[in-house]
């Protein structure tokens, strides 16, 4: 498998790009040369060459040339200690320091650390063309979503979606067709277009909007809220069911009406969105068609949970109930009363009845 190479583009890049960083490095390079090439003159022109170190710029030539091309840097080209010489210490070790300090610190040090440089920012760069990659292969150009989103939430996913409905290209074509179009023959929507193009901004784009993505939320929020809605009705039966201290009527009516309310709501924005689909040129006519029948089947499902709300609510504390034993309804104020009136009352008041309609007879 043969490897991939570089483009030369990024390679002149990696260069390019931290100049300012490598012109320091290398002027603090050339700083430190110096430095030993006047050492060198005042304390070991002897040891250099004939005639290379007579002046302190013949020094510094000599020093920075023959420090590249010397293996071990500038000891390399300058004379061995020889005879007495390798007796005078001081001599010595001044030489050891000078040859080894200038190898350490300019040729593995500084030259390392420009080449560090370089290759960081090629690097860098290399880093982020594959998240530029990545970022056009996992990412619709024009509306921004990722890929996750639509293959989660939608039929046909990500490929479907950035070749039928949001295909750069179809606005790329757009664009020319505006450009190209005379000024005084615009509709509204390309008069508002070709000033957001003058002006150099995307507000056209559909930025973090998908009709289909935003079907399949809309949906998601929907579901949720009906799972909200069990819930809610399941804890008013169990209030209702709870014995009584006089507001478990109210106490259930609550969350009936505003779950009724709330899904009313929704039937009316979906019936929106339905009617929205309508308008010409929103979108092609099978796509709108799907659209539409998926609305319906949302408005349908919403009726239904209205009925099933509606029928979940409790009547109110003036509905009539059914005795036991008795098949005629009587008004719940009337049983109250007669629970709440205690038997000796009941008695008299029958008693005095009775002898009232005696004495009339």
């Amino acid at each position: 498998m043969r490897s991939a190479r570089p483009p030369p583009l990024s390679v002149a890049r990696s260069v390019a790009r931290p100049y300012k960083t490598l012109c320091l490095t290398g002027l603090l390079f050339i700083l430190v040369t110096y430095t030993f090439a006047l050492y060198g003159f005042k304390h070991l022109a002897e040891d250099y060459p004939e005639g290379q170190c007579e002046t302190l710029l013949l020094c510094m030539r000599y020093t920075f040339d023959a420090g590249f091309k010397a293996d071990g840097g500038i000891g390399g080209q300058l004379h061995e200690l020889e005879g007495e010489q390798l007796y005078e210490v001081g001599h010595v070790i001044e030489r050891l320091l000078f040859d080894n300090l200038f190898n350490v610190v300019l040729l593995i040090l500084l030259l390392n650390l420009i080449f560090g440089i370089i290759v960081d920012t090629f690097a860098e760069l290399r880093s982020e063309s594959e998240l530029q990659k990545q970022d056009m292969r996992n990412t619709c150009t024009v509306c921004s979503v990722e890929r996750t989103a639509f293959d989660r939430s939608t039929e046909g996913g990500f490929s479907h979606h950035i070749e039928s409905e949001h295909n750069m290209w179809h606005y790329i074509y757009l664009m020319a067709y505006i450009a190209e179009k005379e000024p005084t023959e615009f509709t509204g929507l390309e008069s508002y277009i070709a000033g957001c193009i003058e002006a150099q901004e995307c507000s056209f784009f559909p930025v973090r909007r998908a009709m289909a993505l935003g079907m399949a939320e809309e949906w998601t929020q929907y579901s949720s809220g009906r799972s909200q809605g069990r819930n809610t009705a399941e804890s008013s039966a169990v209030v209702r069911k709870s014995p009584g201290k006089g507001t478990e009527g109210r106490a259930a009516d609550g969350p009936g009406r505003s779950e009724v309310a709330s899904l009313r709501r929704e039937m009316a924005r979906l019936s929106d969105s339905a009617t929205a689909l309508d308008l010409p040129g929103a979108a092609p006519a099978a796509r709108m068609e799907l659209q539409m029948r998926q609305l319906q089947k949302q408005v349908a499902a919403l009726q239904d949970d209205i009925r099933r709300v509606v029928n979940v609510t409790p009547r109110s504390r003036s509905a009539s109930i059914d005795l036991k034993g008795c098949g005629t309804p009587v008004p719940e104020r009337a049983r109250a009363s007669s629970v709440m009136t205690p038997p000796t009352q009941r008695d008299s008041s029958h008693k005095t009845s009775t002898a009232g309609q005696d004495s009339e007879s």
